[in-house]
């Protein structure tokens, strides 16, 4: 079986401008999408594909697909094949381990990796152990994990994140059972965190709202201040200053020598943002009340861990009297940017595409309060 030999099939007229031209078992195929990394995507797929069916075909032993096909003959069937090995596989998986030892298997597996903290994941899985009782994993049920976490996310001690992170600390646990055939299926699977999603293509901060916070923490945190003006005037998002433990292993984070105040640029290396794309900031892009904010930058402490910076904006924003719902500094500043400059401009400054920037950050916004937004300027 030939590898297709794949030709680029674009036209910048068309509906779909990018496409794939190739030959396969015979047939012309010309498959086209809306953009280049559909079209990246698909070849990839592809070939994974091809790959597969080659190595399949290589190994191919007729005397086990016999065996295979007189296995179904005498279960009855595939259905009652699948549930037979079903039943076995469990029995043997079920075996005793309980929770607080792949909770201990899991976190020593993270420190290694230097990837995670014990105290952050001890601190999460404790809780569930507290809440559940340390039982043998195949004992918990997915309704008791659900009732679980939604009494997390109704108590005021722990909000939509603090919610998400237990669920995300409790899941790996299990999904580590799985891996070591300790365990068939996670109960934590299927769990269901409060959605967020009806606010946060609604939720602006006005210019108001922003010049009271900016201005506050002005006159007591300067430096602090500088942080937040840049998050704000830049979109970009809070774990490029204060990031979690993975990403601050990973060093996929904001650095001072990527900040050139004198010449007014910013320049982030590919690899490190989001998208993966290089990104530069300079004075054609930025708006201009951008630099007089990062006058105190060099104070700050960038990157600052993300435990640290989220306990300090809620105390801030409690102060002030002020919610700080998810990425509202990154969609006030596409929304705003986008309604003075255009989609594609407020994609150049986000490190985005201008499709992204209409489906997840483009709400109402008046040109007027959009001027407002950017001529916000330090006091004095």
């Amino acid at each position: 079986m030939k590898l297709p030999s794949f030709r680029d099939y674009d036209a910048p007229a068309r509906k779909l401008p990018y496409g794939w031209d190739f030959f396969f078992e015979g047939k012309r195929l010309r498959p086209t999408f809306k953009t280049k990394t559909e079209k990246v995507d698909y070849k990839k797929a592809f070939l994974e594909r091809w790959t597969a069916n080659r190595d399949a075909l290589a190994s191919f032993d007729p005397a086990k697909w016999q065996r295979f096909l007189e296995l179904e003959r005498r279960a009855g069937g595939m259905d009652s094949l699948e549930t037979a090995v079903v039943m076995a596989t469990r029995a043997g998986a079920n075996s005793g381990v309980r929770f607080s030892v792949m909770m201990r298997q899991r976190v020593e597996d993270l420190v290694r990796a230097g990837g995670v903290n014990r105290k952050r994941v001890d601190l999460l899985c404790g809780r569930f152990v507290a809440a559940l009782g340390d039982r043998v994993l195949s004992d918990y049920q997915p309704y008791e994990i659900q009732a679980w976490v939604d009494e997390l996310a109704a108590s005021p001690e722990h909000g939509y994140y603090s919610t998400r992170n237990h669920l995300k600390a409790v899941s790996a646990a299990f999904n580590l059972a799985i891996a070591r055939r300790e365990l068939i299926t996670s109960p934590a699977a299927h769990i269901k965190l409060p959605s967020r999603r009806g606010e946060k293509r609604t939720v602006l901060w006005s210019p108001e709202q922003l010049q009271c916070f900016l201005r506050y923490l002005w006159r007591r945190e300067p430096a602090r201040a500088s942080v937040y003006a840049l998050i704000f005037f830049t979109g970009l998002r809070v774990s490029m200053v204060a990031p979690n433990p993975e990403k601050r292993a990973k060093s996929e984070f904001l650095r001072p020598d990527m900040i050139d105040l004198k010449n007014r640029t910013i320049v982030i290396p590919e690899g490190i943002m989001k998208s993966e794309q290089a990104l530069v900031i300079d004075e054609g892009l930025a708006p201009a009340n951008l630099w007089p904010w990062l006058k105190h930058l060099k104070k700050a402490r960038i990157p600052e861990p993300s435990q640290t910076f989220n306990y300090r904006r809620t105390q801030l924003c409690q102060t002030l009297g002020m919610e700080w719902s998810d990425n509202v500094h990154r969609r006030s500043c596409a929304s705003y940017y986008a309604a003075l400059h255009g989609k594609d401009m407020a994609a150049n400054l986000l490190g985005n595409t201008g499709e992204m920037i209409a489906r997840h950050y483009k709400v109402a916004s008046f040109r007027k309060d959009a001027a407002s937004y950017f001529e916000i300027l330090p006091p004095g």
